[in-house]
């Protein structure tokens, strides 16, 4: 129950994008509850909200490998350690990526951010016929600005791909009506720029 408190106070910090604030509470959980598997999940959740990528993977592979994770973790920490890597842009982790984003959807397919993560990952595999569907499908079913946001830029990058420079124009402006802070806008313009020289 007291831990629940460090966890709640961690929950309005980030409601309010407090995001250093968030990981203060958390850490102050985790020092008087180390294993909490909730704190834990927070921390990496939080870490990947401060793009601190490398942190939050190994946040999430810490939690992974521990003796006791509940089966309805799982699937969610296998996904994290997918985004993570995906954020890091390092090819050396897509094979890993590819595993647990894969992993993750055999157990809850049907959540919008796994359905993401696993989008992302095919994207980067350049599996773009795989990957729209999947794309498309988290988009309309993301409940916050922010994963919607996230699934344009992803499909405004495959689109650029495609050879489909004006869709993934398209997409790149609700992104940025959607969240003008989006951590993948970066990436997504400079595709299109790319795209288009």
């Amino acid at each position: 129950m007291y831990s629940m408190n460090f966890a709640m106070e961690a929950a309005d910090g980030r409601q309010r994008g407090d995001y250093e604030c968030a990981l203060c509470s958390v850490e102050k959980g985790l020092a008087h509850y180390p294993d909490n598997e909730l704190l834990l999940n927070l921390e990496g959740v939080i870490r990947l909200d401060l793009s601190h990528y490398e942190l939050a993977r190994e946040c999430f592979l810490k939690h992974l490998n521990r003796d006791k994770q509940s089966p309805s973790i799982r699937p969610l920490t296998l996904n994290n350690i997918a985004w993570a890597n995906f954020m890091l842009d390092d090819a050396t982790l897509l094979d890993e990526a590819d595993g647990c984003s894969r992993k993750a959807m055999e157990s809850m397919g049907w959540l919008p951010a796994l359905r993401g993560t696993r989008g992302a990952v095919l994207a980067a595999m350049g599996r773009f016929e795989e990957a729209l569907p999947m794309l498309h499908g988290a988009l309309a079913q993301a409940d916050n600005a922010s994963s919607k946001a996230n699934n344009a830029c992803l499909i405004a990058m495959v689109e650029t791909k495609r050879g489909n420079p004006d869709e993934a124009r398209n997409y790149l402006k609700e992104a940025r009506r959607l969240n003008p802070k989006c951590p993948l806008l970066a990436r997504a313009e400079q595709a299109v720029r790319d795209a288009s020289a």
